[in-house]
């Protein structure tokens, strides 16, 4: 039973993230195989970025105590972008799933629905997870000393690193379900969600520039955060870097508990959750006139509806606009100083401004609102 629940969900969310190419059946051979080119191409850049990544900080670390700084990122970042890549697919297929009220009007318990949705789920943080882990796993037998130990370490990473994150998922989509069933926003938990998401990872990158000074001056200042925020990165990384009993057992208990106090809590709730059809406040009804538009202004009104009404498709279409808007009051602010204390040569410095101005362009042309939604 559970094999045949997880084979239907598999094909549910492929399904859901291929439906235009499955619509299009008469595409041809040559743009079958030109798409899978594509898609090889940008797993292979993504692979790639985040091992350059990790092989820079390798370089400063590597051989001295504080190699477990490597795992810590990598591991961390395997965390953060299973989050952000996952988020919108656990609501939808935990609360949202269209064959809910189906699969329990069948002889099927509950629990095994709920099982077979979240290891759907944890093959997708997997896959999210991986393009960080692989390139951690080549990058560490590359500069650090290579024991069993430490492969064990990043085998277990690669498979547990997701189930943590699975459970910060879960919470996640569960909070943005019960944040949308009450208010009369549409999709509002989703959009809080989403705001969280960009605000922890802009924070990322806004730290980023500073990992090589933390690195070389406050090496040791950097595990208590760590410990503290992501224990199960932190774990990890000291299992990775030492064969510590203790530090094993940590990160495996990091990461399996709060998975299985989450599945406890989806499980006793799980009937409730998914057959609640709470819409907020009922509206009261008020005569008032009815206001005349342009042909123009309704058709805007429509497609802003249409665009809100999506936010994984908002914040793939616009994601570019709210970095512009951030870079823009950040070079306003201090762009004096960013220009005043970058480290180039005079040679390289005078170009910095047209550097920058390309970067905008880019990120303006990433804007595709409508260019995906609407043939021209």
């Amino acid at each position: 039973m559970f094999k045949s629940l997880l084979v239907t969900q598999l094909r549910g969310l492929l399904a859901s993230m291929f439906t235009r190419m499955q619509a299009n059946k008469r595409a041809g051979t040559g743009k079958k195989i030109l798409i899978g080119v594509l898609a090889v191409y940008v797993v292979g850049m993504m692979l790639f970025s985040f091992g350059r990544s990790l092989f820079g900080i390798a370089l400063v670390v590597a051989g001295t105590p504080q190699a477990y700084l490597i795992p810590l990122f990598g591991g961390g970042m395997a965390i953060l972008l299973s989050v952000i890549g996952s988020v919108f697919a656990a609501e939808h297929q935990i609360f949202r799933a269209k064959d809910n009220e189906l699969l329990l009007s069948m002889p099927i318990p509950p629990r095994m629905i709920l099982l077979s949705r979240l290891a759907v789920l944890w093959i997708l943080c997997t896959g999210f997870s991986l393009l960080l882990t692989i390139p951690l796993l080549v990058v560490w037998c590359i500069t650090c000393p290579v024991t069993p130990a430490a492969i064990l370490a990043l085998v277990l990473g690669m498979l547990l690193l997701p189930v943590f994150a699975l459970a910060v998922i879960c919470l996640l989509a569960w909070f943005s379900a019960w944040l949308s069933e009450r208010v009369r926003v549409k999709n509002l938990g989703a959009y809080v969600v989403l705001g969280l998401g960009l605000a922890a990872y802009l924070w990322v990158l806004s730290k980023a520039g500073n990992i090589s000074e933390a690195l070389l001056s406050q090496l040791e200042a950097l595990q208590m955060p760590a410990r503290r925020w992501l224990p199960p990165a932190y774990w990890f990384s000291r299992a990775v870097a030492s064969p510590e009993p203790l530090a094993f057992a940590a990160f495996v208990l990091w990461c399996v508990v709060p998975m299985a106090a989450v599945a406890w809590l989806l499980s006793a709730n799980l009937v409730r959750l998914i057959t609640a059809r709470r819409t907020g406040k009922k509206a009261v009804y008020r005569e008032k006139a009815a206001r005349m538009r342009s042909p123009f202004r309704a058709l805007v009104g429509r497609e802003l509806r249409r665009l809100f009404a999506t936010p994984a498709y908002l914040i793939n279409c616009c994601f570019g606009i709210v970095v512009e808007i951030i870079l823009a009051g950040f070079l306003l602010i201090r762009g004096a100083a960013v220009l005043q204390s970058a480290l180039l040569p005079d040679s390289m410095a005078a170009y910095l401004p047209a550097a920058i101005l390309t970067a905008m362009c880019f990120m303006a042309a990433m804007t595709l609102t409508t260019a995906t939604s609407i043939s021209l």
